[in-house]
């Protein structure tokens, strides 16, 4: 079968609009909810500009990407900022608690080298989280902390559980697996 130049333009095209479509992250609706954030190693928020975070609506596969920040770094990609919790001050997102909850970070750490490090917990209802991105010359790591109140300077260390990328062919397939250590 001979293609046309036209038909692989058409597939081409098809194809790459469905992997920048970035769908918004709507927080529940019920009351059983933990709150979540992402900072950098500096304990900052992680800025629209500094990298991108997602979320996934099955945790444990990561099937149905959510963006909670998306940089405008796509082709046809609004920027998409972390909504904040009516109850904080800062970049705190409403998530489901005791059910399975994985996040990603997209982040270039240089020139064609990127760090996307995944991570997967099962939060508890009312507590607030805090992963922290570090990163050196090649590699990125991802922490957690839990605390009862946003402003804590005694925060918890929570187990994170570390999951694989995979490629996935659209934004309802997995997007990770877990680490063969898990």
């Amino acid at each position: 079968m001979k293609l046309t130049t036209t038909a692989l333009l058409t597939l081409s095209t098809a194809l790459m609009g469905c992997a920048i479509v970035h769908r918004p992250y709507a927080p529940p609706t019920t009351d059983n909810v933990s709150y979540f954030r992402v900072v950098g190693g500096s304990g900052l928020d992680i800025a629209e500009d500094y990298a991108s975070v997602a979320t996934f609506e099955e945790g444990d596969t990561c099937r149905r990407r959510y963006f909670l920040v998306a940089k405008e770094d796509f082709i046809f990609t609004p920027k998409i900022a972390m909504p904040k919790a009516e109850e904080t001050s800062v970049s705190f997102v409403k998530i489901a608690a005791n059910k399975s909850f994985s996040f990603v970070v997209y982040r270039d750490i240089r020139p064609f080298r990127a760090c996307i490090p995944f991570g997967n917990f099962t939060p508890v209802a009312g507590l607030y989280y805090t992963a922290r991105y570090t990163e050196g010359y090649d590699s990125c790591y991802l922490s957690l902390e839990s605390s009862t109140v946003w402003f804590t300077s005694n925060p918890r260390r929570e187990r994170l559980r570390r999951m694989v990328y995979t490629t996935a062919l659209d934004e309802d397939s997995s997007f990770c697996r877990p680490a063969p250590s898990e």
